[in-house]
């Protein structure tokens, strides 16, 4: 019975990392791809980010609350992966814009609810199996994170070697190996139909919104590094080309300890808490970025960026899903949803910010998204503390 339960907690880990790696091969590509491959003005990369991210925000939300009715979650993530494949394949064999707009609007909308769906399946199976579900959400993210750190130095590879359509194709056979094994292995939960969700639900709290804005406004500092990094590293600083990739590489490898160990840190220090404090690790971290202008400091930098990235992606999923656990499946299409609002956000602003002053001066605004950030987390703690408060004197 363990090694069977074992099992099959490897493989649905297994199908994350496959999401993942499915992601990590096409999402980098884009700007390149549209701009040195279909030769499209560089405006043209933030109107298919927006359509995508629009549609994906409103797809990820309606199949979230399928699944909190009862639709299989399952189904809904085998759904989302098939779109992905076809859209790599089209992407594979146009040099076409506008079906390149049309395919990420639809297909790649529809498959950007992919992450939410496994979130939401991983966590119907810790409640059947009587798992850590903290431990367990930060295996889940930690095996994104996996994904992440193999995928994009393989697809600028392929795209090398052998051209964008060899990347594409290689994503879409990822997708279809994962759709073949997600059919054989994951498990199909169901709610009873005495537990599905009815049609009318209650406003939502003003504590979730609060923790939504919190997970947005981290998502918003750290695209901006992500977008500007390289840029001010090797144009402004002058540094080895080699650097950016290490520094990402570096960061991908350590938040993954980070995120693991924050999930046992939970039994003695509170999630708050905790991610207050990798709030404190972003603020040294960003004023450092600002002010390092060697390859020593930068890299030695990077403990902190995994402290704070770690503990941040690791809690959140679970922060979340515990303000509304009957509601599981839209939870998790709020968060990752969350997540790429920042991300579109901060990689609009980066742009912005360059075109008025430096890339540079990215880090003092991401340094000021983390402040908002922890003005948030102290609004959201305060307001839960009276929560309680009020339900221990009823």
């Amino acid at each position: 019975m363990l090694y069977k339960l074992l099992q099959q907690r490897n493989l649905l880990l297994l199908t994350t990392a496959l999401s993942g790696l499915t992601f990590s091969f096409m999402m980098p590509l884009m700007s390149l791809f549209l701009v040195d491959e279909l030769k499209a003005e560089p405006f043209v990369i933030g109107v298919y980010m927006i359509a995508m991210t629009a549609s994906g925000l409103i797809i990820s939300q309606w199949l979230g609350n399928l699944a909190d009715r009862g639709f299989s979650t399952k189904t809904l993530f085998l759904l989302a992966m098939m779109a992905i494949a076809l859209a790599a394949v089209i992407y594979a064999n146009t040099h076409s814009f506008w079906v390149v707009l049309i395919t990420g609007t639809v297909l790649i909308g529809l498959g950007n609810s992919s992450s939410p769906q496994i979130l939401t399946l991983s966590r119907q199976y810790i409640e059947q199996t009587g798992q850590d579900v903290t431990r367990f959400n930060t295996l889940v993210r930690a095996s994104f994170s996996l994904a992440w750190i193999a995928g994009p130095p393989f697809s600028f590879s392929l795209v090398a070697s052998l051209g964008f359509a060899a990347a594409f194709y290689a994503a879409a056979l990822v997708a279809v190996i994962n759709i073949i094994i997600g059919y054989k292995v994951l498990p199909d939960y169901r709610k009873p139909k005495a537990e599905q969700v009815k049609q009318t639900h209650p406003p939502l709290s003003l504590t979730f919104w609060l923790l939504g804005l919190v997970m947005a406004l981290g998502s918003i500092s750290n695209s901006m590094y992500i977008s500007a990094m390289p840029l001010h590293v090797l144009n402004e600083l002058a540094l080895p080309e080699y650097l950016p990739g290490v520094l990402m590489g570096m960061a991908a490898g350590l938040e993954i300890p980070f995120m693991l160990y924050s999930a046992r840190m939970t039994a003695y220090i509170n999630k708050n808490h905790l991610l207050m404090i990798s709030f404190v690790a972003a603020l040294l971290f960003y004023g450092g970025i600002y002010l390092a202008d060697q390859s020593w400091q930068l890299i030695s930098l990077q403990v902190l960026n995994g402290l704070y990235f770690g503990v941040f992606a690791g809690l959140g999923l679970t922060m979340v899903q515990e303000l509304m656990p009957e509601r599981i499946g839209f939870a998790s299409a709020f968060y990752t949803n969350c997540l790429r609002v920042g991300s579109m956000t901060g990689h609009a602003s980066t742009g912005l910010i360059a075109q008025f002053m430096d890339f540079k001066s990215t880090a003092l605004f991401a340094f000021s998204a983390i402040l908002l950030a922890i003005v948030a987390l102290i609004g959201f703690m305060i307001i839960q503390r009276g929560h309680r408060d009020t339900s221990a004197t009823d």
